[in-house]
């Protein structure tokens, strides 16, 4: 399926659960820690492929750092987004790469992970933003349009 055709029937999604499945996940695959702290539930309006945002960078994060990473996300929640930062302790993003980061690859400059989870997560009507990057690491945040949980929507 081409993420960038994918029209997502948005519902509430427990994107704390989603960031804590998909880290047990990782976990099992790399030489990696990610510990996860906030809520035990954070709803989102999101479609069903939101677990391919969190896992694609978890392991961004290892592809792109020599040995063992250590990855720490937040999960916060508030009146209109349901926000995650994901930092790493890896080298950052080199500097000739950030200007083309969430843009489609050109000649092997970069995959596409990034590119297509930018716009699958604008699709849920959220954004993806390079936060920071350097010698100490690296910290995205998503964030997705807050939402009540499902059980408020029942009868």
């Amino acid at each position: 399926m081409d993420i960038t055709d994918h029209e997502p029937d948005l519902e509430p999604v427990d994107v704390a659960a989603v960031v804590v499945e998909e880290a047990r996940i990782v976990r099992q695959d790399g030489p990696v820690r990610i510990e996860v702290e906030g809520p035990d539930d954070a709803f989102g309006l999101a479609g069903d492929l939101v677990n391919r945002v969190f896992r694609n960078l978890f392991e961004n994060a290892i592809e792109h750092n020599d040995g063992r990473v250590d990855i720490s996300v937040t999960v916060e929640t508030g009146e209109e987004w349901v926000s995650v930062w994901v930092r790493d302790d890896g080298s950052g993003i080199p500097e000739s790469k950030r200007q083309r980061l969430f843009e489609p690859p050109q000649s092997g400059d970069h995959g596409y992970g990034l590119y297509l989870i930018d716009n699958l997560v604008e699709l849920y009507g959220g954004m993806l933003n390079l936060v920071e990057t350097g010698p100490e690491g690296t910290v995205f945040r998503v964030r997705l349009p807050a939402a009540s949980s499902p059980e408020t929507y029942l009868p």
